[in-house]
């Protein structure tokens, strides 16, 4: 909506080219920025009123746009584990990251086509998320000894299991 501005007058000229923004193909050459844009477009329905009305207001507020997006998506369960805590940014992103099994394993980057090898560098025992937080040995003895200092008598299992225990 803001003609002055370089990118919108890029993507208008080389993408939108006239027609209607809800209606325009995606096209495969657009950057994944442009695509998720378009992508939206599908939740976008479900806040038609909103939107028209976003579109027609002097000022496009994004925030409002986002949060009725927001509105419509289910949390998940571990959700709790997030919201409010008060533990270190760099820990609550290693949280984020495990829960939705996207932690950087050196099994996980070799899918992903890094030259690496796969072996724990505790056990040498393949590295994957499950047995690095619950399997090697090494590891099983420091989470138990963190959950003795927290007081907690409890031998680590699985993550799914551990998941829905924390939960």
């Amino acid at each position: 909506m803001k003609s002055d501005c370089l990118w919108v007058r890029w993507i208008h000229s080389y993408f939108i080219k006239g027609q209607d923004l809800l209606h325009v193909e995606i096209p495969t050459s657009a950057s994944w920025v442009y695509k998720s844009i378009l992508n939206t477009r599908a939740h976008i329905a479900v806040i038609q009123e909103q939107w028209d009305r976003s579109l027609l207001a002097k000022k496009f507020h994004m925030s409002k746009m986002y949060k009725g997006l927001l509105q419509q998506e289910p949390n998940v369960d571990w959700h709790t584990l997030l919201v409010g805590n008060i533990a270190r940014p760099r820990a609550l992103f290693y949280l984020w990251l495990t829960c939705h099994q996207k932690l950087a394993t050196k099994t996980r980057l070799k899918k992903f086509g890094v030259d690496i090898d796969t072996k724990c560098c505790f056990c040498q025992e393949e590295e994957t998320l499950e047995h690095l937080l619950f399997c090697c040995g090494p590891m099983t003895v420091i989470w138990q000894e963190i959950l003795l200092w927290l007081g907690v008598a409890r031998t680590p299992l699985q993550w799914h299991r551990e998941l829905a225990w924390i939960i």
